[in-house]
């Protein structure tokens, strides 16, 4: 990271810039002195600083991985909408869980609040996200977030960023940016024309017309050769949108692709807003093969024409200007223009064509035909029969019969390119070397791959025996194309190329490097001024610094001189008077008159206390050595046991490292083992199962046939029998649909004579209560009466008491009648003796009656209690009687319930009864048929492994023949060796008793029958090895015999027991 760089940044941030805006800012009178800066801070004005604002929570059409590298760009043309920026937004080194975190400076603090309050929780999802969502609100962590921060929040990741970008110029932020000046698309690589699903993303600021300069031709790519399928008519109105999908995979564009009608077909420009991302596109698509299968179904090469091909405007302009500088040579062939001009084979064919030695140029046309160029498609130049072009004089060179003919002067015609001016001084080529024997159609069909020729002229020879001609073509562009192509080197002929620059492509050369030398002032002049600026905030930063150490310096030092007088008694007076200093100094308000005096006071107490430092800091030191010294054996003894345990694991390590080795070589030499075998045995197997399955096929072929015709016959008895079934389950069904019906309609009937019982002994049961409640009441009625009638007793407490209701319940009114009741019998006694005192004389015999009184007051106690009695079960008996009524009703609904319930379920029941027959019949007839589709495949494949049977029967029959014929010979030999052996045994003799070393050299030289014999003793051995596989052959196929006359269960258990070995 740049420090320097990045603690401008930083200054920037706090100083701001200057009271007019410029750049870089101009203060003068900065002072590095300390006291010169606090004074300006104690009494100056602050200038104009920038805003520091944090963007977070962007949507997710936002910060995919397309369109991520554009997203600063994005938020840069977002902000200036409300004002200028200081600082273009830069992303945070690390990434957050919640996202990407970019910051941003607003060269105005009003700006910055504008865009706060506008932007910050604005719900910016794309309708794609909102759908997603469920349409729910946007949670707070889905709201676009811009808020202000502190400068002491930025990281040095974001500084070096700024650092290294600088601070935009004033000229950067338009002032009058309007938001349908913005248009940004963005194009996805899977479909043409089409953004990134995002509604709510910021408008985008593409270049003004006036910013047109030599920093776009960097970056301008030409496109061309495109593949048919993009030109076909339906393709042709997405072509431009194809190109934009295409190259945005590589970097973002300016604009929208330019798609030009040229002399050599459609032709396409772009320009990417960085140089790289061009260079990239180049590299990927410049020469690729795009043809269709079609066209290239019989591996031909592509042509030139056929590759895609994609060049840098600015290397056109570098080739332009080399070629005026350095005409070179170029080298063609008679066929070196065929990787330019291959699409033409007709073409081809009449420029290799010789040209006839007696031609004396072409005959005037009599048909005079308005034609229109096939190369170019531009307008005709139509010349008058007294055009100048017939006055001028031909070459010598070139037959002129045909050139100058011409038209009568009412009509037009087509002036051939030989016959039409050319300016020297405009733009043209010169090509030397050119035969003589080629034709003016040949030399135009060399340029054709180049957009047609539009003028020519041909000069004297040159010095090396070929024509001089100049050419000017159709398209001005194309002239250092050609050039270029024919400066390439080509075996053949020697055709040498150059190309003279007119006078527009002067001018454009001469106005290239004019803004190349402009824009180079105005790149040295911004590095000057950021220089500038860097080093004016690094000062100022020194300058701080050491403002703010110097303070720390002082604080130290009176902190220090009173930590050394704080240990003296007779001195503590003085170190609280130091402690107070040192508070007094860190106070950032403190005036300076009073800082220099306090300052003062601890330089002159540090001077008091020098000759006590030494002795404290002595004893410290020793202390600290001692410590150190400590520390030191402490670590040099976990070091030495630290080595030993690392030495101690490495033997271990190499123990069980030298153990598993044993182990792994005995586990592999273990595998190797059980392979081999598991190999030998599969071999084995397969031979059984071989000769197996020839003797099994033919018995099993037997079987099946026999087997498909008992099934077959087992089938139609069992459907036959599964429709009888049937049958009789539907009519038993319906039997049993009308006995339920008739026991419902009988249980139904049951029912209702039941409830109607009920309901008539409930009426019984009410008109009962309700005669034997008027017995009561007729009862209570005569009793009331005839105490009524009674004159000789007062009502006593029974008799009020029996006028009480049972249930205790009688109101206010009975109690008054019954008070009323009483007067009524007092008058009523008066009424019979009118001659009695009104009030009777208490009896002489109170005291005889006071007994009787006693006893009849416990009489008429216990008749109450009795009667209470009655009435306490009468009410019990009512309340027991009502419950059992309530409980038979709720009895009688639940039996209803039950009722309708169980015939709801056996309805049920019977329905999936009839669900399962059906469905159990249809996996009966799905089974039968899986039975005979596998029927018929068992016997396809039977048909198909008869083939193969076949024909290993034959290899077989013939490997047999061979093994007879090798044994014949074999035993030919033999009966041969057996007639030679007593002359070789004679032989054998006569060379023992000869040297050892000679019989040796005469049995090489002759390659004797001792030779022979030892071949042949070979040859008996391997037939005798043979005889004992044959044998042994035989012996498993007489064993898979006997397996194959197993039943059908058996072989099929085998047979998928061999299945099962192969496959493991």
């Amino acid at each position: 990271m740049d420090a320097a760089g990045a603690a401008a940044a930083a200054a920037l941030l706090w100083s701001g810039q200057g009271s007019q805006g410029s750049w870089p800012a101009q203060e003068a009178g900065r002072q590095s002195d300390s006291e010169t800066q606090e004074s300006e801070e104690d009494g100056s004005d602050h200038p104009a600083t920038g805003t520091l604002v944090k963007l977070r929570n962007f949507p997710a059409s936002w910060v995919e991985e397309d369109v991520l590298p554009f997203l600063p760009e994005k938020l840069a043309r977002l902000l200036r909408r409300f004002g200028p920026l200081l600082f273009e937004p830069a992303p945070e080194a690390d990434l957050q869980a919640s996202g990407p975190i970019f910051f941003a400076a607003f060269r105005e603090a009003a700006a910055a609040e504008e865009a706060v309050a506008k932007l910050h929780g604005v719900d910016l999802r794309s309708n794609a996200e909102k759908r997603a969502a469920g349409g729910r609100p946007a949670q707070a962590w889905e709201r676009f977030s811009v808020q202000t921060e502190e400068p002491t929040a930025l990281s040095s990741a974001v500084l070096a960023h700024w650092a290294q970008r600088g601070v935009v110029k004033p000229d950067d932020n338009p002032d009058n940016l309007q938001a349908e000046d913005f248009e940004f698309e963005f194009a996805d690589s899977g479909e043409f024309a089409e953004g990134d699903g995002s509604e709510t993303e910021p408008p985008t600021e593409p270049p003004s017309e006036g910013e047109v300069s030599e920093d776009r031709s960097k970056v301008t790519v030409l496109l061309r050769n495109f593949p048919s399928s993009w030109l076909s008519e339906e393709a042709l109105p997405q072509l431009s949108a194809r190109i934009t999908a295409l190259l945005n995979k590589f970097g973002q564009l300016r604009s929208k692709p330019k798609v030009l009608e040229s002399s050599i077909g459609l032709v396409a420009t772009a320009t990417f807003q960085e140089l790289q991302d061009a260079e990239k596109a180049i590299q990927a698509l410049d020469g690729l093969d795009w043809r269709s299968p079609a066209e290239a179904k019989d591996g031909r090469p592509a042509s030139a024409h056929e590759y895609f091909r994609a060049e840098m405007v600015q290397e056109v302009a570098s080739r332009l200007q080399e070629l005026a500088a350095a005409p070179s040579m170029a080298v063609l062939g008679a066929g070196g223009f065929e990787t330019m001009v291959e699409g033409a084979a007709a073409a081809q064919a009449f420029l290799s064509a010789e040209v006839d030695p007696s031609f004396q140029g072409y005959k005037a046309k009599r048909e005079r035909v308005k034609v229109k160029l096939q190369q170019t498609g531009r307008n005709l130049r139509w010349e008058k029969a007294n055009s100048d072009a017939e006055e001028d004089p031909a070459p010598a060179q070139w037959p002129t019969t045909a050139w100058t003919a011409f038209a009568p002067e009412t009509e037009a015609v087509e002036v051939a390119p030989e016959m039409r001016e050319l300016d020297p001084a405009d733009t043209h080529l010169v090509i030397r070397g050119v035969p003589w024997d080629w034709s003016a159609l040949q030399l135009q069909m060399l340029f054709t791959p180049f957009g047609g020729v539009q003028a020519m002229q041909a000069f004297a020879s040159d010095e090396k025996g070929g024509r001089i001609v100049r050419v000017r073509l159709e398209d001005l562009a194309q002239h250092a194309v050609a050039a270029v192509h024919f400066q390439q080197p080509q075996g053949g002929l020697m055709l040498r190329c150059e190309h003279v620059l007119g006078p527009r492509e002067k001018e454009l050369l001469a106005l290239a490097a004019e803004r190349e030398r402009r824009r180079r002032e105005e790149e040295a002049e911004e590095a000057r001024q950021r220089q500038v600026a860097i080093e004016e905030a690094e000062r100022q930063k020194q300058a701080a610094a050491f403002a703010e150490r110097r303070g720390v310096w002082e604080v130290a030092n009176a902190d220090f001189a009173a930590a050394v007088l704080a240990k003296a008694e007779k001195d503590l007076d003085r170190s609280k008077r130091l402690q107070a200093a040192a508070d007094s100094l860190r106070d950032p308000s403190l005036s300076k008159q009073r800082r220099r005096m306090l300052v003062a006071l601890v330089e002159a107490e540090r001077k008091r206390q020098a000759p006590m430092i030494p002795g404290l800091e002595q004893a410290a030191m020793a202390a600290a050595d001692a410590e150190i010294k400590a520390w030191q054996h402490y670590v040099i003894q976990a070091e030495r046991d630290y080595l030993n345990l690392i030495q101690e694991a490495e033997a271990a390590e190499t123990r069980a490292m030298s153990k598993a080795d044993r182990d792994s070589r005995r586990a592999e030499q273990a595998r190797v083992d059980l392979e081999r075998k598991r190999r030998r045995r599969e071999r084995e197997l397969r031979a059984i199962e071989r000769a197996a399955m020839l003797r099994a096929d033919e018995q099993s072929r037997a079987v099946e046939e026999a087997t498909a015709l008992a099934e077959e016959q087992t089938r139609e008895e069992f459907e036959a029998e599964l429709m009888e079934r049937a049958e009789d389950e539907v009519r038993e069904f319906c039997d049993f649909e009308r006995r339920r019906e008739a026991e419902e309609r009988r249980r139904m009937a049951a029912d209702e004579a039941e409830f109607h019982r009920l309901q008539e002994e409930e009426r019984r049961r009410k008109v009962e209560e309700e005669r034997k409640q008027k017995l009561v009441m007729e009862w209570r009625r005569k009793q009331a009466a005839r105490r009524a009638l009674d004159s000789d007793e007062e009502p006593s407490e029974a008799d009020e008491d029996d006028k009480k209701s049972p249930d205790r319940d009688r109101s206010n009114l009975d109690r008054k009648k019954d008070a009323n009741h009483e007067e009524q019998s007092d008058m009523l006694k008066a009424a019979r003796n009118p001659f009695g005192p009104v009030r009777e004389r208490p009896a002489e015999k109170e005291t005889s009656t006071k007994p009787e009184k006693e006893s009849k007051r416990t009489r008429e106690e216990e008749k109450r209690r009795l009667k209470e009695e009655e009435a306490a079960k009468r009410r019990k008996r009512e309340k027991e009687e009502a419950a059992a009524e309530l409980q038979r009703f709720e009895q009688e609904l639940q039996r209803r319930n039950n009722f309708l319930l169980r015939r709801r379920q056996q309805e049920e029941d019977d329905l999936r009864k009839e669900a399962e027959a059906q469905e159990q019949a249809v996996r009966d007839e799905e089974e039968r048929k899986k039975r005979e589709v596998e029927q018929s495949r068992m016997a396809w494949e039977d048909k198909l492994r008869m083939k193969f049977e076949v024909e290993e029967r034959r290899k077989e029959a013939e490997a047999r023949k061979h093994e007879e014929a090798e044994r014949r010979k074999q035993e030919r030999a033999e009966r041969k060796r057996e007639a030679m052996r007593p002359q070789e045994t004679v032989r054998l003799l006569q060379e023992k008793e000869q040297d050892p070393a000679v019989g040796f050299l005469q049995r090489k030289l002759r390659g004797g029958p001792g030779d022979q014999t030892d071949a042949g003793r070979a040859r008996e051995e391997e037939g005798g090895g043979q005889e004992a596989g044959r044998a042994a052959r035989k012996r498993q196929l007489l064993s898979a015999g006997q397996s194959v006359q197993q039943p059908g269960p058996q072989r099929k258990a085998q047979a998928s027991q061999r299945e099962t070995t192969q496959c493991r």
